[in-house]
């Protein structure tokens, strides 16, 4: 096998670290997200957990295709699984700008919005703040 394929050990780690590397930036996203839940007062749910696995399922199965096509170009001209580490790095991107849009989300003070309004109505009682948002949206508007 070795004489046909002889740099096969070096074309198996390249895959391998292709594969681990897609594994670690969707685990990256997934505690980011549950960070970016906690940070905006909602709770981590785990049907987005289960989500976040399926996708690393559904990722992997696609880079054992783009493997195996690496695979028969590497008979014939490559030396490394090029296209494995092209899909890999795709993938990578896409949950590096998951993480980004987390990033925004928490960087932004209206996610925790609701649920300060929550606490607002409860302390102040519904009719009154009814009669506010009223009275401020009068003046905004220039109504009497």
């Amino acid at each position: 096998m070795l004489t046909y394929f002889p740099h096969l050990q070096q074309f198996v780690a390249v895959a391998l670290i292709a594969f681990l590397a897609v594994m670690v930036a969707n685990v990256a996203d997934c505690v980011d997200a549950m960070m970016t839940a906690r940070a905006a007062g909602k709770p981590i749910e785990s049907a987005k957990l289960r989500h976040a696995l399926w996708k690393l399922c559904k990722e992997w199965v696609l880079l054992i295709v783009v493997f195996l096509i690496d695979l028969l170009m590497a008979f014939c001209w490559t030396t490394l699984p090029f296209i494995t580490v092209v899909c890999a790095s795709a993938m990578i991107a896409v949950e590096v700008l998951s993480m980004v849009e987390h990033a925004r989300l928490r960087k932004d003070k209206i996610t925790k919005l609701p649920s300060q309004l929550k606490d607002l109505v409860e302390y102040l009682g519904e009719d009154d703040v009814k009669e506010m948002l009223r009275q401020f949206a009068k003046r905004k508007l220039n109504i009497e």
